[in-house]
C-alpha cells in the first residue's frame, strides 16, 4: 500500500493541474501517532455542469431578383446549461511526525489527490472537466477533551493546492471529532482562497502576454461523516468513512453552491 501511494503521488504530481479545490475531506479531527500511515482511497458523486450556445432564426430576407433564395436576416442565441451528474475519486496519504507539540496533540502531514474536477464553464466549448486536483497540508492537533463516554479530538489544518498557472491556492481548515468504541463522527469546515484561473481568451496575439490575471475569489467546504472501524481481514480496509460536503460560494460558474456525497475505504499502517 505504501508503495501505492507513493507511485500515484509520483504521476498525479505530473499530470495534476489545479484552479479550483477538492470536495472530499475524511479530516475526522484525530490525528496519527508519529511513524503511523493512514492510506484512503475515496470514491463520490457530484454535478458537473456545461454550456452550450443554440441559435434561432427569427427572420428572414424576402426573395428579390438579385437574393433568389431566403437567407438568415435575425439570429438570437441562448445559453443553455447541462447539468450532469459524475465521480469522482481521490488518494489521500497521512503520517505522523510529533506526538504533542505544538498544541498538545503533535503534528500530521500529507497530500491529497482528486480528479476530475469543474474546470470553468463561462464559456461554449471550455472544456468542463479537468484532470487531478493535488493538494498538501499540516495539521496540527490540540490535547482531546472527555465528553460523555467518549473523546474529543480537533485539529487545525493549513495547506496549499497546486495551481495550473503561476500561483497556489491557500487553505485553512478545523475539524472535530467525537470517537465512542468504534465509530467517530466527525465535521469539518475550510476557507480557501482559489487559485488564479488560466482565461479562455488569453494567448500570445490577445494579450501579448502569458500572464492574464483573474480576480482570485474565496470558497468555503463543510463536510460532515462518520468514521467506522471495521474488522481487518486480508487487504480488507480498516475504516470505512461516508461523507458530505457543501461547498459555497464558488461551486462553479453556473451554480453557487454544491453538495457531494462520498465514502472512503482506509487502511491504518498499510495493508
Amino acid at each position: 500500500m505504501k508503495q501505492l501511494a507513493v507511485c500515484s503521488f509520483t504521476a498525479l504530481l505530473l499530470f495534476s493541474e489545479s484552479c479550483n479545490f477538492t470536495t472530499q475531506s475524511y479530516n475526522t479531527g484525530k490525528l496519527l501517532n508519529p511513524g503511523e500511515t493512514l492510506v484512503s482511497v475515496g470514491i463520490g458523486k457530484r454535478e458537473f455542469y456545461s454550456i452550450k450556445t443554440n441559435y434561432s432564426v427569427v427572420s428572414y430576407h424576402p426573395y428579390s431578383d438579385s437574393m433568389p433564395f431566403s437567407v438568415p436576416d435575425s439570429i438570437i442565441s441562448r445559453f443553455d446549461t447541462t447539468r450532469n451528474q459524475g465521480y469522482s475519486f481521490c488518494l489521500d496519504y497521512r503520517l505522523g511526525v510529533l506526538r504533542t507539540l505544538p498544541f498538545g496533540k503533535g503534528v500530521e502531514i500529507g497530500f491529497h489527490a482528486e480528479g476530475p474536477y469543474q474546470m470553468d464553464t463561462r464559456y461554449e466549448n471550455a472544456a468542463n472537466i479537468g484532470p487531478a486536483i493535488l493538494e498538501f497540508d499540516g495539521r496540527f492537533g490540540f490535547k482531546e477533551k472527555p465528553i460523555g463516554k467518549g473523546l474529543l479530538h480537533h485539529n487545525l489544518g493549513l495547506g496549499w493546492t497546486i495551481g495550473p498557472w503561476i500561483d497556489n491556492g491557500w487553505y485553512a481548515e478545523y475539524a472535530a471529532g467525537w470517537e465512542y468504541k468504534w465509530l467517530i463522527p466527525y465535521a469539518n469546515f475550510r476557507a480557501e482562497l482559489l487559485s488564479t484561473k488560466i482565461s479562455d481568451f488569453d494567448s500570445l496575439t490577445e494579450s501579448y502576454s502569458p500572464y492574464q490575471f483573474e480576480k482570485r475569489s474565496w470558497t468555503t467546504r463543510t463536510a460532515l461523516g462518520i468514521s467506522m472501524h471495521v474488522p481487518h481481514w486480508w487487504i480488507s480496509p480498516d475504516f470505512l468513512v461516508p461523507e458530505i460536503t457543501v461547498i459555497y460560494p464558488h461551486y462553479s460558474a453556473v451554480s453557487h453552491y454544491g453538495v457531494t456525497y462520498h465514502i472512503a475505504m482506509r487502511w491504518l499502517n498499510g495493508i
